[in-house]
Formats: C-alpha cells, structure tokens, sequence
C-alpha cells in the first residue's frame, strides 16, 4: 500500500505541477480552481484507495499533500497560514473543496455498498461476509480493511453493526444520498 501511495502521489504532484499555471493565476475565481482540482488530481491521488487499508500515518500524508495543494491554489504559503492563523478549513471553503478525508470514505462507502448489494454467490461478497474460523496470531495488522470500513462508517454517522449498514446499502437510492453526496462546504 505504502508504494502504490508513493506512486499515486508522484503522478498527483506531477499532474498538479501540469496545472500550475492554472491554480497560481490571480485572475481565475478560487471555486473554479477547486472544481478543476477535484475533477482532474483527486481521481489520481484516490485512485484504487476503496481497496487500501489506510493507516493513520499514510491518512497524514495525504492530508498534507492536500493542504499543500489547498495553499497553493489559494496563493498562500505556509509562513502566512501560521502567522495570520490561517486553517485549512477556511481554505477549503473558499475553494469549495472538503478534507481528503471525507473524499476517502465517500470512496470506500460507495464500494461497500456495491459489494453489499451483490449476491451472495458472488467471490467479493462471501468476502465481505466470510469468517475464518481459527484464531488469530499473536499480533494484528496494524489496520484491516474492516477498520478502515467501520472508520468510513463513522465519519458519516452511519452505525458500525453489520446488518444495519448492509440493510442500508441494499437501498441504492438511500444509500447513494448518505454516501455518495458530498455537502457543500459551510460558508465562512
């Protein structure tokens, strides 16, 4: 996972360097250099992640990653965000963008909930259900994709037992609006 982040995050910084002209010109409305952002480097830097098992360490990388790109679109550099107090927060409202977070489980729910509303004879399915019936070795990984699934789950306030959720999913149009919408950002 560690590499295929590394990976993604060059191709994203190389894409993001490719629009550079666009995100540093004081001419453009910030809104219109966060629609560009959100359409053409976020697919690239989440791409493939609904199947990552994200540890909080690669989680800050990514929302560094993501100020970063935030400040520069906003034509603010770090210095200025210490020393007037500048939040990431107030930047993404003003480029009408989220926190990486929330693009992350937007991602991760959207695939749970195609999973979950498989058939049962489906391989992925008996996946997501399947129990192994021996006990686990000394240790654990330090995040499954369980972990990651019920962190996702939380983030929108949708309940972490089984049945409840898969319930949900199994209703596209109720589970679409929980998930997939991305609310507006709060106006400042």
């Amino acid at each position: 996972m560690c590499r295929q982040y590394l990976f993604l995050r060059t191709l994203t910084t190389a894409a993001f360097g490719a629009l550079k002209n666009i995100f540093a010109d004081k001419y453009l409305s910030k809104e219109l250099k966060g629609e560009v952002y959100k359409a053409l480097i976020l697919p690239t830097l989440l791409y493939g992640c609904e199947a990552w098992s994200l540890r909080e360490d690669l989680l800050k990388r990514l929302r560094s990653f993501h100020n970063r790109c935030a400040r520069s679109m906003c034509r603010v550099n770090l210095h200025d965000t210490l020393r007037h107090h500048i939040t990431s927060a107030s930047l993404f409202r003003r480029l009408g963008i989220l926190d990486i977070g929330s693009y992350f489980h937007n991602r991760i729910l959207r695939w749970a909930g195609h999973v979950a509303r498989m058939p049962m004879s489906r391989a992925l399915r008996q996946l997501l259900t399947g129990w192994v019936s021996h006990s686990r070795p000394i240790g654990c990984p330090q995040m499954t994709w369980g972990r990651t699934l019920e962190n996702a789950l939380k983030s929108k306030g949708i309940s972490k037992d089984f049945d409840e959720w898969i319930a949900i999913a199994k209703d596209r149009s109720k589970w679409r609006q929980l998930t997939l919408s991305i609310p507006k950002p709060p106006d400042a």
